[in-house]
């Protein structure tokens, strides 16, 4: 019943909705996380979230620049992610906006056309130890002043 309240009417066509975490209690109001795939749905735009999504996977579809750039992580719901997969995807920057998500379970941007990240968001990814990061299959544009490092299970570029 609280799903059918709280999570299905926000769960974005094409896409599947669960609980990632549910607890409820007597005399105390239920608390829970969401876990959304969108996986290979052939969307061209970010999708609106339920509240409280911390997992979300966007994987092998047609995002691309623009689909990233019209983002908002607030409105669209997107502060409380700890886990974002854009893997096959058409982006090629990747800006400062996802610095306001959480990301510590991690971040897979692979197979796109990433040629560099900003700075502060590599930090943020570096963070956490235990922090899963793939951003492979990119075609990076390194310069003299740019950092390669794989000290986490993927490979970090910044300049």
């Amino acid at each position: 019943q609280f799903y059918s309240l709280k999570v299905n009417p926000h769960c974005p066509d094409k896409c599947s909705c669960h609980f990632y975490h549910f607890a409820a209690g007597i005399n105390i109001s239920p608390t829970y996380t969401v876990i959304v795939n969108c996986s290979y749905q052939n969307l061209t735009s970010f999708p609106s979230l339920p509240q409280q999504t911390t997992v979300l996977d966007l994987s092998h579809n047609l995002l691309s620049q623009d689909s990233y750039d019209m983002l908002d992580v607030v409105s669209q719901n997107y502060l409380e992610i700890t886990s974002l997969i854009l893997s096959y995807n058409n982006i090629n920057c990747i800006g400062t906006k996802l610095l306001k998500m959480k990301l510590h379970r991690s971040f897979k941007a692979d197979h796109n056309a990433l040629t560099e990240i900003p700075y502060d968001f590599s930090l943020l990814l570096q963070k956490y130890d235990h922090n899963q990061i793939s951003l492979g299959s990119n075609p990076w544009h390194c310069s003299c002043n740019s950092e390669i490092t794989d000290q986490v299970s993927g490979t970090i570029y910044y300049p």
